[in-house]
């Protein structure tokens, strides 16, 4: 808001851009929407200054926090100004490469000397920008990781285990130039990879990954990583895996998509929950030993079909099959709306049923994390029992016209549950509260797989 004011009073063009700030009723009047990633990386290269605060709302006095996009902003050859933060200092050269400040004053100040100093803010641009490039990519960062490891756990002297290959089959018809069918095997039906003529082509000692021809545009990756090292050592002539389905986001921001507004499921965990028959349409199922599979989350031995036996695959049975679960696809599905309930949405919808159905009270620990994006329309589902969020950097404020309370008010409050919504702090602030456990139910929304969400809220 005094950024805004010293802007209009400066003439200084000022705009503000992400989710919500159109509901602000100041701040809207220089909303510039919820940019995609294109879109962002236009508006950092246009700008002359980019004001880019990076703050953890979970901490305690030590709040200043790296964020990705001081290094996004430095890679698009934009000066930006960020609070003092002697982290982000050790990266970047203070007033070299970057720019920081301590204090209302001290912003408003740079700011007006940064915009009539050309061409040191744009060397300052520059600079930031080669040091992103030599030190800070991607790339950067894996190769600090890889060398951790090995550092902490040295590469062993034994030999290296043979890797197998995976060969993907496309059964059935397929639209031509797909990119997902290139360096395929293509049949027209599972039968042909007995003949002898196919099965030669599959690789001795690998594995066999069937693709129905409906499902080929629906793919976005395929990916046998993780899974390469268990097919190595296990051998099994079948292992079964599992995929990812996406729908459309719910939320709008069309950049970061979390556990918050992710639309979507596991395809096994999907089948649980309950898979409509428009989505289950784009999946063959196959019966192994009297259990149904989906046939794109199979990895098939090779020397299955290059077997003698007339139909080696019935006289398989389950210990014949590894399950592994690790993903080896991710789909994107063509429907609008929530198709089914995610694990999310389940373990959200079954906790506020019990709200309802016993009056419990209930408050929110984190009213800015990615975790807090999805909860207001829950609460505003059931709004009788809620006492308010509680964050300590925001106390005092309100977001969708509720009281951000200090965490210090959760006795006074005396909630029945405390969704906890901060992600990254989540896990602090659960042990926290290891000798409040006896009077609150702590929900954890960055573990939807604790014990606390089966304990039936009684």
């Amino acid at each position: 808001m005094e950024l805004k004011e010293f802007a209009d009073r400066a003439g200084i063009r000022f705009a503000v851009f992400g989710m919500d700030w159109d509901q602000h009723p100041i701040l809207k009047e220089v909303d510039g929407g919820a940019l995609n990633h294109d879109e962002m990386l236009s508006v950092y290269g246009r700008s002359k200054l980019v004001f880019n605060p990076g703050w953890s709302f979970d901490s305690g006095v030590h709040n200043y926090q790296i964020k990705l996009r001081h290094f996004e902003v430095a890679g698009c050859r934009a000066c930006q100004i960020t609070n003092h933060n002697p982290e982000l200092a050790e990266l970047f050269r203070p007033n070299e490469e970057v720019l920081f400040y301590r204090d209302l004053e001290s912003l408003k100040d740079t700011i007006l000397h940064y915009l009539q100093a050309d061409e040191t803010r744009e060397a300052i641009a520059e600079a930031g920008y080669l040091r992103a490039l030599r030190e800070h990519t991607m790339g950067h960062r894996l190769d600090d990781l890889f060398e951790e490891c090995a550092r902490l756990f040295p590469p062993s002297a034994s030999p290296l285990q043979t890797t197998p290959q995976v060969i993907r089959v496309i059964v059935g018809a397929c639209a031509p130039g797909n990119p997902h069918a290139r360096d395929c095997l293509q049949i027209e039906r599972m039968d042909d990879l007995f003949r002898p003529d196919i099965a030669e082509q599959l690789p001795n000692g690998g594995y066999v990954h069937l693709i129905s021809g409906t499902i080929l545009p629906l793919i976005r990756t395929t990916d046998y990583g993780s899974v390469l090292p268990m097919l190595a050592r296990c051998k099994a002539p079948i292992t079964h895996c599992d995929s990812l389905l996406r729908l459309p986001p719910l939320g709008k921001n069309p950049v970061q998509v979390d556990r918050g507004n992710f639309n979507g499921s596991t395809l096994n965990q999907a089948r649980s929950l309950g898979l409509p028959p428009s989505i289950g349409a784009y999946f063959e199922e196959m019966v192994i030993s009297g259990r149904n599979y989906f046939q794109i989350n199979l990895l098939f031995a090779a020397h299955l079909f290059k077997s003698a036996a007339p139909d080696p695959l019935d006289s398989l049975d389950r210990n014949d099959i590894y399950e592994s679960q690790r993903l080896i696809c991710d789909l994107d599905i063509p429907q609008r709306g929530p198709a089914f309930k995610t694990c999310l949405n389940q373990r959200l919808a079954d906790a506020f049923c019990a709200i309802e159905q016993l009056e419990l009270k209930y408050v929110v620990w984190g009213a800015a994390g990615e975790m807090s994006i999805i909860l207001p329309c829950w609460i505003d589902d059931h709004p009788s029992g809620f006492l308010g969020y509680l964050d300590r950097s925001l106390a005092g404020q309100s977001k969708g016209g509720h009281i951000i309370h200090s965490p210090e008010r959760l006795d006074e409050l005396q909630p029945d549950l405390v969704f906890i919504a901060a992600t990254i702090s989540g896990p602090t602030i659960f042990e926290s509260m290891r000798d409040q456990r006896a009077r609150y139910l702590l929900l954890p929304l960055y573990d939807l797989n604790h014990r606390n969400w089966f304990c039936g809220f009684s």
